[in-house]
């Protein structure tokens, strides 16, 4: 055993190795004397807070990783120290050194505080630690259904707007008054809407015509009187009636498409109205006289013009209309007419005007000669 201190006989001196480990120190061996070998001492007692009677950060300071400290502990320090450090059996106290002959006492003295005994800042220890797994195992566990949640959320979102996106919108159809609309027309455009509203039920589409119907026309009129002789609802049978109640006269339908006739203003107007009165006139046409009746509506120099062209079909006529469109203005210009092109874009005809509906353009196949 080393020499007691001249100071001090009655404490003597030791050595306590401290290591540094993310960010904290921690004794981890003690020596009794120089001769001595290096005891371990145990993990869970290296907290440098068991050992702050004997070293503090304070005497660790400019060291980096690792340092051995020289302290002073009396007789039963350093027993309790070997006694930790496994180096001595408690039961052999008695056949040891007579120096080593003294009641046992706290490592901190006998006048310590109780809640600072190493016993105590150990269940500290363990009950932070326990609580630091408990509450970071609550975090995983809150993170996980959170995140489950969340999932489960977008999932009902996306389906549901897929379901919103694939559902058919609701259509809307003009009114019809039954003067000057086409029927035909106007009833395609209705059992489309019928469609697409799902209303696929005769009473259904019976009972839905009203709302489209203008109120006290003659179309609604119509639509009472029905009411009155229907039986059983049957949805072709209203059809059929609805045709034949305000099917226009087919020598009116001729006379109408053939004085129909270009005078000024938008060429491509001109065409598409032509093209809607030759439908409900003739129906299925061959290219080369639908593309001739066109013609026949236009003044002579375009149709001088016109003819001199390759005209196979519908589209080559039109695609001519749309190049022949300034030449149409310049001509209007050289005869005075210009300021009616340039500002109003309308055109003049001898056939009144087509009602203001949204209709469903006829498309009929072409045929060439």
């Amino acid at each position: 055993m080393a020499q007691p201190n001249c100071s001090n006989p009655t404490e003597y001196p030791v050595h306590l190795q401290c290591k540094r480990a993310k960010g904290r120190w921690t004794v981890v061996k003690f020596r009794a004397s120089e001769e001595s070998s290096w005891l371990m001492v145990p993990t869970d007692s290296q907290e440098l807070v068991f050992h702050s009677r004997f070293i503090s950060e304070n005497d660790l300071i400019g060291a980096t990783t690792q340092k051995t400290v020289l302290v002073h502990m009396t007789a039963a320090d350093q027993m309790a120290y070997k006694r930790l450090c496994g180096d001595i059996n408690s039961a052999s106290d008695s056949d040891s050194d007579p120096e080593s002959h003294f009641s046992e006492a706290p490592m901190r003295g006998e006048n310590q505080n109780p809640l600072e005994s190493p016993e105590v800042i150990k269940l500290i220890s363990m009950i932070n630690e326990s609580n630091a797994k408990m509450i970071e195992t609550q975090q995983q566990n809150f993170s996980a259904l959170f995140s489950n949640v969340m999932d489960s959320v977008s999932f009902s979102f996306g389906a549901a707007v897929k379901t919103i996106a694939a559902r058919p919108q609701k259509m809307t159809v003009p009114k019809f008054a039954g003067k000057t609309e086409d029927p035909s027309t106007w009833m395609c455009l209705y059992e489309k809407a019928c469609k697409n509203n799902s209303w696929t039920l005769d009473e259904e589409k019976i009972d839905n015509l009203l709302s489209v119907l203008e109120p006290g026309s003659i179309a609604e009129k119509w639509y009472n009187s029905r009411m009155l002789q229907d039986i059983e609802p049957n949805w072709e049978l209203w059809r059929r009636s609805f045709l034949s109640a305000f099917g226009q006269n087919p020598i009116q339908l001729l006379h109408d498409a053939q004085q129909y006739r270009y005078e000024s203003g938008n060429l491509l107007e001109y065409y598409y109205e032509k093209q809607r009165l030759l439908n409900l006139a003739f129906g299925c046409l061959p290219a080369r006289a639908f593309n001739l009746l066109v013609l026949q509506g236009l003044p002579s120099y375009m149709q001088t013009h016109l003819l001199a062209m390759d005209l196979d079909n519908r589209e080559d006529l039109l695609k001519s209309l749309e190049r022949l469109k300034p030449m149409a203005v310049r001509a209007e210009l050289r005869n005075g007419r210009g300021n009616g092109v340039e500002q109003n874009n309308t055109f003049k005809t001898n056939h009144r005007r087509p009602a203001n509906l949204v209709t469903t353009e006829h498309r009929t196949e072409e045929a060439d000669d």
